[in-house]
């Protein structure tokens, strides 16, 4: 009867979830292509490592052959597998400055001293195991030259190599279809694909505001607290590393829903609190229905059936929307690992954790 119900419960939301998709119109992207790239002014791209000595010389080779009239690029290394080793002995050019990150920097003291060198009048920030190509970064760079904005931001796609992994490829999805649009604005930074002015960058001081998680959105809070405006920018996709584990992908999305309750809590972003709480909530729901279906009766078992048909379905869509081939696998492992992550950042909060 349990397994009926939930089941049942399952099937149902997600045909409703066939439905629901076959009747949406894809989202159209506005032309992502840049055009000439007339600006000329430097572009400092500061970028924190720690522990990633592997990811050191692809880096170095996607910075090398970015095509830009004036570049510079601030890299601090360090930690115990030989990232800065590495960095100081990898081939670069002048425009290369490494310098050591020290144990207990955190990204944002990372950050903060690779600000302190960097000489470019637009400040690009990026990851390690990032891959920066000249158009993404032009296109960045040609909607801020715009003057309609302080900062831009674009999303992410995975590594080519990585989209073998059913986990991905829903992650990519999902990305894909929040990246597509036009230009507009938004009020958070992704640290691995943003762009500012140096003058908006010196508003807030740098990154001097503490911060031991949630680097980009503290700085984007900050950026938004002083008038300035961010805009998302669509066809200029960061090819990044995805977590291809359910482990790896739990303790991403964990550290992202803490900062963000966190952090919206401290700088009054009510949407983003109340999106969050949302999502916490979500795993003691589902608990709650699989208790009353233990203790009152089996029919409780369709709302668990439902509650999970809904993401599986959610997710299918995502793929199918953006021009996948759906893959069920990868759909139920990410509903689990949400949950599962959603869990654990409730505990985080409760226990008052805030570093990572």
């Amino acid at each position: 009867m349990a397994l009926t119900a939930c089941v049942l419960g399952m099937g149902l939301w997600l045909l409703y979830e066939v439905w629901h998709w076959r009747t949406r119109i894809r989202r159209r992207e506005e032309p992502a292509e840049p055009g000439p790239f007339l600006d000329s002014r430097p572009v400092s791209f500061l970028v924190a490592a720690w522990n990633a000595a592997e990811d050191i010389g692809p880096f170095l080779e996607a910075y090398a052959a970015l095509d830009l009239p004036a570049k510079e690029l601030v890299l601090c290394a360090g930690g115990t597998d030989g990232t800065w080793e590495a960095a100081v002995s990898a081939p670069s050019g002048p425009d290369v400055v490494v310098i050591r990150q020290e144990p207990g920097d955190g990204k944002q003291g990372a950050l903060a001293r690779c600000w302190g060198h960097a000489r470019g009048e637009i400040i690009y920030l990026t990851d390690i195991d990032c891959r920066p190509t000249t158009r993404g970064v032009a296109r960045m760079l040609t909607v801020l030259r715009t003057d309609r904005a302080s900062a831009v931001s674009g999303g992410v796609i995975p590594l080519a190599r990585d989209l073998r992994h059913p986990l991905v490829r829903v992650r990519a999805a999902i990305d894909a279809y929040v990246e597509a649009g036009s230009v507009r604005p938004i009020k958070g930074l992704r640290g691995c694909n943003a762009a500012l002015t140096r003058a908006a960058l010196d508003s807030v001081g740098g990154f001097r505001v503490e911060a031991p998680s949630g680097t980009d959105y503290t700085l984007a809070q900050e950026l938004r607290a002083r008038g300035h405006t961010i805009l998302h920018v669509p066809g200029a996709a960061m090819a990044t590393r995805y977590p291809a584990t359910v482990r790896g992908y739990v303790r991403q999305q964990r550290r992202w829903l803490r900062n963000v309750f966190r952090l919206g809590r401290r700088y009054h972003v009510r949407e983003d609190v109340l999106l969050t709480t949302r999502t916490l909530m979500l795993p003691y729901v589902v608990i709650a229905l699989g208790v009353l279906a233990v203790v009152w009766t089996p029919l409780w078992w369709f709302g668990v059936g439902a509650l999970v048909g809904h993401g599986v379905g959610n997710r299918l869509g995502y793929q199918k929307q953006m021009g996948m081939d759906p893959t069920v696998s990868g759909a139920v492992a990410s509903v689990a690992a949400d949950l599962l992550a959603s869990l654990e950042a409730s505990f985080d909060l409760a226990a008052g954790r805030t570093a990572w």
